[in-house]
């Protein structure tokens, strides 16, 4: 169990939260890019490197999210949770937080049937979780992000080749993908592990704290050197 609970924190919830991190450091940098354009070159390299930056780990966090399971190893994905979860049996916690799992099952596109079986037949609601996940990862408004995140990741991050297309700098794609993946990890977490509150849009604003005090570092000190 102690590996399936790595795949959850240390894989889906990690790495969602770290693609999330950096949509959020790269909006803070373009809501600021007036004010940027106008400190020297030098700063303005700078924040043109933190962005690039989070534009790769952007990509590659979501890609890592979506790999599919492997026979050699043990992958942190999520496919890879949904397949261990239809090839084993597991029993749910005895405390469970059925208010908890339901906040974040309505988070999940056409899933008021399992809200249903929470409650009416919770023995059978995990492995009727994994298999509506996996209907919804194969679904065309899922699959082709999904692919176009992991053609960008293998072609252009990971061996340079020439790619023509590009994921939309407001990053709703992402948006999509890593709120399925985070709230199915906190439910499945829910039912097999504890009940954990994740406060991760106040997370993503601390951490962005470094970008936007520097901005406003400068833009103070530049100001005042005039």
């Amino acid at each position: 169990m102690e590996d399936l609970k790595n795949q959850i924190l240390h894989g889906v919830i990690r790495n969602g939260f770290e693609a999330r991190r950096h949509v959020a450091i790269w909006n803070v940098i373009v809501k600021n890019v007036t004010t940027i354009k106008s400190f020297p070159e030098v700063h303005q390299n700078f924040f043109g490197h933190i962005q690039s930056l989070s534009g790769d780990t952007i990509i590659l966090k979501t890609a890592h999210i979506y790999d599919p399971p492997s026979k050699r190893y043990v992958v942190r994905s999520l496919p890879a949770i949904i397949k261990r979860i239809e090839s084993s049996s597991f029993e749910l916690i005895k405390d469970l937080n059925e208010h908890h799992i339901t906040k974040y099952l309505l988070t999940i596109p056409n899933s008021s049937h399992l809200i249903d079986d929470l409650n009416s037949k919770p023995s059978e609601f995990l492995t009727n979780f994994s298999s509506h996940l996996k209907s919804l990862i194969n679904s065309p408004n899922y699959s082709d992000s999904i692919k176009e995140v992991k053609e960008i990741r293998d072609k252009y991050i990971a061996h340079n080749e020439l790619v023509t297309k590009t994921i939309n700098h407001d990053f709703k794609t992402i948006q999509s993908l890593t709120e399925l993946a985070l709230n199915s990890a906190i439910i499945i977490e829910s039912c097999l592990f504890q009940t954990s509150e994740y406060f991760i849009d106040d997370d993503i604003s601390r951490g962005t704290y470094f970008i936007r005090k520097t901005i406003d570092d400068l833009n103070t000190f530049n100001h005042s050197h005039k």
